[in-house]
C-alpha cells in the first residue's frame, strides 16, 4: 500500500540505505528520469549519481569538477545532519525541479524531486517582464525629462515675446478689437497652462531622490514657510500642529512634498470656506505626517489608483495628474509610503510616512 501510494505522489522519490544505496523509487522517479534507473541497479550511491547528474548536464550547472566534488560533500553531510536545504535544479531540457535529501528513520535517507517548471517558468516570466517594465520607465523618465527641458526654452521666449508685444503696443497706444482683446487672453491663460505642465512633467522625471543629500528637518517650523507660498483661497484656513517630529529628508523635496498636499487640500475644496490641518506624530519606525481636509473626499473607486501618473482628481485646474504621482515616487524613495483615507462624513487624510532618523542612529 505505501509502495502504491508513493507511485500516485506527483514527485520523484528515492530511498537510500546507510550506506546512500537506492533500495527504491517510485513510478515518478522513473518517468522524470528514466536514464539514471540503470546506474541505480548497478550500485551507484546518492553522491555518485548527484555528482554525475551535474558533470553530464543532466543539471545545468557552470561548476568546475572540484566544486561538483566539493558541493556534493557539502550537500551529503548536512543531509546526515538534518539541515540539507530545498533548493531548484533545472534540468538540461529544460525542467525545473524542487529538490530535497533528507534522513528518513534511524538508517535511512529519501531525496524528493519536484516537478515546478510551470511555476519557475512563471516565475523567469515575471522577473523579465519586471526587468523590462524598469527598462521601460527608464525610457519615459528620460523621455518626459529631456522633452520637458526642450520645451521649456521656446515657451519661456514666447511668454516673454508675448510681454514685449503688450508692452509695445502700450506704448504706441494701439487697441485692438474686444475679440482680438479676448483671444489674446485665451492664449496667455494656454502658456500659463503649458508652463505648469512642463514643470509637473519635470518634477515627476526628476523624482530620484536616493542619492540627493538629506537635512535635518523640523516640519512645524518649515511648514509656516511652506504656507506662505501655498495660493491659498479667501475663507481657508491651514493649521499647522506644533512640535512635531524631526525628520530626515532633502529639504527641497519635502517642501514640494507637502505643498503639494496642502495645496491640492484647498484646490479641490467643493466649499468657499475650509480647513487643512497638518499634523505629526511617531508611528513605530517611522514618523507619520497627515495632511486633513473638509473638503468633498476621494470617491471610494479612485482610491486605489489616485497616485497612478495622470490620474487627476477633478476635471478642473491646472497640471496633468503627476502632482500625487510625485509626491509617492519621492516619498517611497526615502523608503516610506503615501496613503489616503475618506473621512465621514466628508473630508480626506493624505499621509506620508518617513523612516525615523532617531532609531536609525540607535541601530547604528
Amino acid at each position: 500500500m505505501l509502495v502504491s501510494a508513493l507511485d500516485q505522489i506527483a514527485a520523484s522519490i528515492v530511498i537510500y540505505d546507510s550506506d546512500l544505496l537506492a533500495i527504491h523509487w517510485n513510478a515518478g522517479f522513473e518517468r522524470a528520469f528514466p536514464s539514471l534507473i540503470p546506474d541505480f541497479e548497478n550500485g551507484k550511491s546518492m553522491p555518485e549519481m548527484i555528482a554525475q547528474s551535474y558533470r553530464d548536464g543532466t543539471i545545468q550547472s557552470d561548476m568546475t569538477d572540484t566544486e561538483i566534488d566539493c558541493f556534493v560533500d557539502g550537500l551529503i553531510e548536512k543531509m546526515r545532519d538534518g539541515t540539507s536545504p530545498t533548493r531548484t535544479v533545472r534540468l538540461g531540457a529544460g525542467q525545473a525541479f524542487e529538490a530535497r535529501d533528507f534522513k528518513v528513520g534511524a538508517n535511512n535517507y529519501a531525496s524528493i524531486r519536484v516537478d515546478v517548471t510551470r511555476l519557475q517558468d512563471q516565475q523567469d516570466t515575471i522577473a523579465d517582464q519586471a526587468k523590462r517594465l524598469e527598462i521601460v520607465n527608464g525610457q519615459l523618465q528620460s523621455f518626459a525629462f529631456i522633452a520637458a527641458h526642450d520645451l521649456r526654452a521656446p515657451l519661456y521666449q514666447q511668454q516673454a515675446l508675448m510681454g514685449f508685444i503688450v508692452e509695445d503696443m502700450a506704448e504706441a497706444r494701439i487697441t485692438v478689437p474686444p475679440e482680438v482683446q479676448a483671444n489674446w487672453t485665451v492664449i496667455e491663460a494656454l502658456s500659463g497652462r503649458m508652463m505648469v505642465l512642463i514643470k509637473d512633467l519635470l518634477a515627476f522625471a526628476q523624482a530620484e531622490v536616493k542619492d540627493q543629500p538629506k537635512d535635518l528637518v523640523s516640519p512645524s517650523k518649515r511648514l509656516e514657510d511652506i504656507v506662505a507660498l501655498v495660493n491659498q483661497k479667501a475663507g481657508f484656513e491651514v493649521v499647522i500642529a506644533p512640535d512635531m517630529p524631526e525628520v530626515l529628508v532633502n529639504a527641497t523635496a519635502f517642501d514640494t512634498v507637502m505643498r503639494n498636499l496642502i495645496s491640492n487640500g484647498i484646490k479641490h475644496h467643493d466649499k468657499q470656506k475650509g480647513r487643512v490641518t497638518v499634523r505629526g506624530q511617531v508611528d513605530g519606525a517611522f514618523v507619520r505626517i497627515s495632511v486633513e481636509d473638509d473638503g468633498v473626499g476621494i470617491p471610494s473607486q479612485h482610491i486605489g489608483t489616485i497616485f497612478e501618473p495622470f490620474k487627476r482628481l477633478s476635471a478642473s485646474g491646472d497640471g496633468i495628474g503627476l502632482g500625487l504621482a510625485h509626491i509617492k515616487k519621492t516619498v517611497e524613495a526615502w523608503g516610506g509610503s503615501v496613503s489616503v483615507t475618506p473621512l465621514m462624513p466628508r473630508g480626506s487624510v493624505f499621509a506620508i510616512t518617513i523612516p525615523n532618523h532617531r532609531l536609525t542612529l540607535i541601530s547604528s
